[in-house]
């Protein structure tokens, strides 16, 4: 019920292309996220014309970067804030509105899900996998990414660590906690990589 309070609509990745400018840490963090799909579309069921699902997607920012570098994507989104669904939506994305937990995508089928920064904002994290590996088709790909609990940053700052986030952030992982868990939830962690954030 607190949802919109802690996410209000200024909240910043409801509307990240009017409040960014294309500087070269926009351009670098579209490198890294170009990077990962450039490495998992190699290996997708649909190949360059798969179905992408963007958990969290806020203004589509992110689709934006998947679908410049495969345009034949189709691009699907989920959020709870239904304005940044509607820009989203006016970039020619699919557009779901609600939590992802709550949602019934009927018989929609995805080859590739994205939950950048989503795992550690919900409170049912072995739901929130479960129902994504039911939406993967065969062979598909779940990416998530998280902070990581191990990182150096979070050694050097200890409590003052900016990933504790409060109060969005409610479950942190590491490693082996996000392995172990995707394991409990039928995924098979295929690779896990680290990089700066």
């Amino acid at each position: 019920t607190e949802l919109p309070t802690i996410y209000p609509d200024s909240y910043h990745a409801y509307d990240m292309i009017q409040g960014e400018k294309k500087g070269i840490a926009t351009r670098a963090r579209q490198w890294v996220y170009g990077f990962r799909l450039r490495k998992a579309l190699r290996d997708l069921p649909g190949g360059k014309s798969s179905r992408l699902l963007d958990i969290g997607c806020g203004d589509g920012w992110m689709l934006d970067c998947y679908r410049a570098l495969a345009p034949g994507l189709t691009t699907y989104g989920v959020d709870i804030n239904a304005r940044a669904c509607e820009l989203a939506r006016r970039k020619g994305h699919l557009t779901f509105h609600g939590r992802f937990e709550d949602l019934d995508f009927g018989s929609e089928r995805f080859d590739f899900i994205n939950a950048s920064h989503v795992l550690e904002h919900v409170a049912d994290p072995k739901t929130f996998l479960r129902k994504a590996k039911s939406l993967l088709t065969p062979g598909g790909i779940l990416c998530v990414e998280t902070p990581n609990t191990q990182s150096l940053d979070a050694r050097l700052f200890g409590e003052a660590w900016g990933a504790f986030h409060f109060p969005r952030h409610w479950t942190l992982y590491d490693a082996h906690t996000l392995t172990e868990m995707a394991k409990e939830c039928g995924l098979r962690a295929d690779k896990v990589y680290f990089h700066a954030c």
